[in-house]
């Protein structure tokens, strides 16, 4: 059986395929935990009140 030094390319390869999988599974679990947050609370993203309400946007005097 072959041995594969540390440093070969195709370990850093895999090293950095699976540092990728787990920042992209980490942002992915942020995502669905804050759009789960704001189904219970009921709160809407910012883009809701600029379409629905573009009179809020300017001070009343």
């Amino acid at each position: 059986m072959p041995s594969i030094s540390t440093s070969s390319p195709l370990i850093i390869f895999i090293v950095f395929l699976i540092m990728i999988a787990l920042l992209f599974s980490a942002v992915l679990v942020a995502a669905v935990a804050q759009a789960i947050v704001n189904k219970v609370r009921g709160q809407h993203g910012p883009q809701e009140n600029v379409t629905t309400y573009p009179t809020m946007l300017y001070p009343r005097y």
